[in-house]
């Protein structure tokens, strides 16, 4: 009711700013006993610090039923105009919520340096590594299985990373800058294309190769944000079809073979058959 927090813009006001700072204060508590960094518990404390739209059933059970100029009228008009009011102002809590809560590395490593980045150690992604590697190319390797990282563990010009590929804030301190390309050679092109879509929102300026074992999803990982797919089933068409004219020529030749032994055909000394 306006007129209500006109007439008690005193009560209204000291009422909202009580409100705001106990509940900060014990949701900031709550998150460092949960671990949380010291900034971070506040951060989280003011972010949560507006009234819950519960407060209104609340307040509606406990003083709704009160006759209008009553004591218990005026509780619930209280606490209804002080509910509201903590509600409209959480952007501002936000905006201040945000000052204390850590930066992500994303955001604070803007340079790009020469790293590439592989995911997947695989086959392919060790066929990947290797080549990069010879060719002097500095290289951080990502996968979620030890064992596969840990071949390379000591190799020189190769840094190792436990973990997922798209958690971009905890490998990219490894290696103190944003990398210059990223390579996802694991084969499941719905997972590439949720990867692919986060490392995008997170650096636009990213460079990534997916790999999509079909061609129906070359263009799902192409809108993701992939700027180049390497499809299996392309690569295997293009390397099937030399193989089949390979293998076409030597039944040909046998064949031809066949047929002249058949017929009683002799080659000559000088490599000629008989006429």
């Amino acid at each position: 009711d306006p007129i209500y927090v006109r007439d008690h813009f005193l009560l209204v006001t000291v009422a909202l700013l009580v409100s705001v700072a106990v509940k900060a204060v014990i949701a900031a508590f709550a998150l460092r006993i949960a671990g949380l960094s010291k900034r971070s518990a506040i951060g989280g404390g003011i972010m949560t610090a507006q009234m819950g739209e519960f407060s209104f059933v609340l307040a509606a059970t406990a003083f709704g039923h009160g006759e209008p100029g009553s004591g218990l009228h005026g509780l619930y008009q209280l606490v209804v105009a002080v509910t509201c009011l903590s509600l409209a102002a959480t952007p501002l809590l936000i905006t201040v919520a945000v000052r204390f809560l850590p930066r992500s590395a994303v955001e604070s490593i803007d340079s790009t340096g020469d790293t590439i980045v592989i995911a997947g150690l695989g086959p392919v992604g060790n066929t990947v590594v290797e080549a990069l590697r010879d060719q002097g190319h500095p290289l951080l390797l990502v996968d979620r299985n030890r064992r596969l990282l840990a071949p390379w563990q000591d190799t020189s010009g190769v840094r190792c990373h436990f973990g997922r590929i798209e958690d971009m804030d905890d490998w990219l301190p490894t290696i103190g800058h944003r990398p210059c390309l990223e390579v996802l050679t694991f084969p499941i092109a719905d997972t590439s294309a949720l990867v692919t879509a986060r490392l995008r929102a997170m650096d636009p300026e990213l460079i990534i190769i997916a790999r999509s074992p079909y061609e129906a999803q070359v263009e799902l990982l192409r809108g993701a944000g992939a700027q180049f797919v390497i499809c299996d089933e392309r690569e295997t068409t293009r390397a099937l079809l030399p193989m089949l004219q390979e293998a076409l020529a030597v039944r040909d030749s046998a064949a031809t073979q066949t047929s002249r032994i058949a017929r009683g055909d002799r080659p000559t000394a000088s490599g000629r058959n008989p006429t």
